[in-house]
């Protein structure tokens, strides 16, 4: 999934996706953009989010069993540009200057 600054997701419940241990465990100690969201409307199929702008989060962990899913890291300041980055003006300083993970 892509999204950018002011766009709009919209929700896709039972997607399968990219949400699976292996696309974790390759993300492990890397460096990902988590989407912040300023406005969300909607329940279920009908949900929708709008970006707000980008976290940078180091991910250390991860669990997706049973009914306790959690995340594991930490929030970092700094991206470091590399060429899996797509830069754009106009997004708010969070301390993340990239928009969007393309790969």
């Amino acid at each position: 999934m892509t999204s950018s600054v002011t766009g709009t997701v919209h929700s896709d419940p039972g997607s399968s996706g990219p949400c699976n241990n292996s696309y974790f465990t390759a993300q492990l100690n890397k460096t990902v953009l988590l989407p912040l969201f300023e406005k969300y409307g909607g329940t279920g199929t009908n949900a929708w989010y709008q970006v707000y702008g980008y976290a940078a989060f180091r991910l250390t962990g991860f669990h997706f069993q049973g009914s306790h899913n959690w995340l594991n890291g930490y929030f970092l300041v700094f991206v470091a540009p590399t060429d899996l980055w797509r830069y754009g003006s106009g997004a708010p300083d969070l301390g993340a200057r990239v928009v969007s993970l393309t790969g």
